[in-house]
């Protein structure tokens, strides 16, 4: 198998400890600012944010990832993938509200 379940379940792990922290994060653009905005600081900004106080903070936690196998860099391009399509999922959710409330 290319890809086993263990993997799957480590790097869904990494992404929801950047996700809940890239979302605190870019709330402020949307209160702010504006929907669109939202999208890019979620997608750009507030990735390469999280990514920095994960390094910082709990760099000793890339130990345990790579003894499942995982390096930094994978982590970090799955982590990117899944921003990508989280980010794209926001930015359906957007233009269906704006169809709905126009």
């Amino acid at each position: 198998m290319l890809f086993d379940l263990k993997k799957l379940q480590n790097i869904l792990a990494f992404y929801k400890d950047i996700l809940v922290t890239n979302i605190a994060i870019s709330i402020l653009p949307l209160i702010f600012v504006s929907k669109e905005t939202f999208l890019i600081f979620f997608s750009t900004i507030g990735y390469i944010i999280c990514i920095a106080m994960k390094e910082i903070n709990k760099s000793e936690n890339y130990l345990f990832y790579q003894n499942n196998k995982l390096t930094k860099t994978q982590l970090i391009i799955y982590g990117v993938i899944l921003n990508s399509i989280v980010a794209f999922l926001f930015a359906l959710m957007i233009v269906g509200f704006n169809k709905f409330y126009k």
